[in-house]
């Protein structure tokens, strides 16, 4: 006699949390939340699930804290708002079924926040306003700035709640009190996702955030650098330098790279930027004393991982030297 085999496969999925509870009573009935962590003052989308009774011929109730905000056959849908940060919203759903079947469920949500920060450490020259921006070869860094209150009004420390990152779907450094996060950008690729989920220590409140940083490509400006008063931020170089004085200096400025990683090379007309020699990122002109003309330098910027290059006209005429 041929034994029939019984075989049982049990998926098990990953635990996934929401910043929201539920309480079922008196049968199946499920609720599908959209945004499932909702923050302050937030449009919430609730739909009602149940494989065991009709919804679509079973009387529905909604009651948003305690006040009725519709009722109707097959009415199982309800948008609401969610109130300011840590004031619980509480809905509740009442499906009358056509055989008398009567479930509840009841939905509180206490809504939280988070700010998702970043900064890399690319260079900018001193009183650039604006934000080092990220490029290959940087590493960025990462802080979390979450705005819990409890239903009591207690804020809590950052410093006590858990943290989970991920970085292009990946998980990373996590744990309880960890607000921040160190990545490299050593591809190149064109957007860097980044996204971090936050809850106290009973799950009761939760909130997500997440980021895209795009990498960009680093900039060489000009600038001249005068001897009294130090390099000229105010008015950078383009195009050419019509030289004034006998002698001037030029500095290169890597905008966005990680200095701690790069190499300078000069070159001028066409020659080949050599690096072996160690440059600096200044270099010293001076005008020939017999002749006029023009010169094109440039300057070559390399990490390991990309190198750029940038030139400028020196015009020089010995006329305008002041002895």
């Amino acid at each position: 006699m041929m034994k029939k085999i019984l075989i049982f496969i049990f998926i098990i999925l990953p635990a996934t949390s929401f910043a929201y509870t539920e309480v079922t009573d008196g049968g199946q009935l499920s609720a599908e939340v959209s945004p499932q962590n909702p923050g302050a003052f937030t449009n919430v989308y609730i739909h009602l699930v149940s494989f065991e009774v009709d919804l679509d011929r079973s009387n529905i109730i909604w009651t948003v804290n305690g006040r009725k905000q519709q009722e109707g056959i097959g009415q199982d849908d309800l948008q609401f708002v969610t109130g300011a940060i840590g004031k619980k919203t509480v809905v509740s759903a009442e499906v009358i079924s056509q055989d008398g079947k009567n479930i509840k469920k009841q939905i509180s949500i206490i809504p939280a926040e988070a700010d998702l920060i970043w900064q890399s450490d690319g260079y900018v020259p001193p009183f650039y306003r604006g934000k080092s921006l990220a490029t290959v070869g940087n590493n960025i860094k990462l802080v979390a700035i979450p705005d819990f209150i409890t239903e009591n009004g207690v804020r809590l420390d950052p410093d006590k709640l858990v943290y989970k990152w991920s970085v292009n779907g990946e998980d990373i450094t996590s744990g309880y009190g960890q607000s921040s996060a160190t990545i490299g950008i050593n591809d190149q690729i064109s957007e860097v996702d980044i996204f971090v989920d936050i809850s106290n220590l009973d799950k009761t409140l939760r909130a997500t955030k997440s980021i895209a940083i795009s990498p960009t490509n680093p900039i060489l400006l000009f600038y001249e650098t005068n001897p009294l008063l130090g390099t000229l931020y105010n008015t950078s170089l383009f195009g050419n330098l019509q030289m004034t004085e006998a002698e001037s200096t030029i500095k290169v400025e890597p905008y966005f790279y990680n200095t701690n990683k790069v190499s300078y090379a000069w070159g001028i007309n066409n020659e080949d930027p050599d690096f072996s020699a160690g440059t600096l990122p200044e270099l010293i002109v001076r005008q020939p004393r017999d002749s006029s003309g023009e010169a094109t330098i440039t300057a070559s910027v390399a990490t390991v991982y990309q190198s750029i290059k940038k030139s400028i006209t020196i015009k020089f005429n010995q006329s305008t030297i002041g002895f």
